[in-house]
């Protein structure tokens, strides 16, 4: 792990699960500290471009939440990564997650609709599915029932190779 937090190519080469997974084998928060301080090192190097720097940024928040139970960093965190890629798509998922958490719900739609746009990267298929579900959520509890059916729409046209996304807009309002 600290071999593909320190060499870019290996960072480039590693899937976000990959490093999930690297991250949970690190089970004591001595080396989730440790873990925090190499991400830190490396952001504070200037070495990547911004794209690497908010899969750093995410991954550091990552940790500062998951692992660590500090939220405050973590949402730091998150918006850096979001200031240096504006379509880090794993950053607006956890924002949306984070922020639906706290009961800003219009905060978390914002996230979760903007995670849902086509210019967004790094999100996988079953990813996209929990934002297009967060959205959903939260369109549920401001009341908005009446732009679900349209929203579920959008969403289809936008990802029309999505099985998992279709399946829950089918379950949701009956399309096809």
């Amino acid at each position: 792990l600290e071999r593909v937090v320190s060499d870019s190519a290996a960072l480039e080469d590693a899937t976000t699960e990959a490093m999930e997974t690297l991250i949970q084998i690190r089970s004591d928060a001595a080396g989730w500290l440790g873990l925090v301080n190499l991400l830190t090192e490396r952001l504070d190097s200037h070495q990547d471009s911004p794209s690497t720097n908010a899969w750093l940024l995410t991954l550091r928040a990552g940790l500062w939440m998951d692992s660590l139970g500090q939220e405050e960093p973590a949402r730091t965190d998150y918006s850096a990564a979001l200031d240096c890629d504006p379509d880090h798509g794993p950053a607006l998922l956890a924002l949306g997650q984070m922020n639906d958490l706290k009961t800003d719900v219009h905060g978390a739609l914002a996230m979760y609709r903007r995670a849902l746009e086509t210019t967004v990267n790094g999100l996988n298929s079953r990813e996209r599915a929990v934002a297009f579900d967060g959205a959903v959520g939260c369109i549920k509890v401001l009341g908005l029932d009446a732009e679900l059916k349209d929203f579920a729409v959008e969403v289809a046209e936008r990802f029309p190779d999505s099985s998992e996304i279709h399946t829950r807009i089918e379950d949701l309002v009956g399309l096809d």
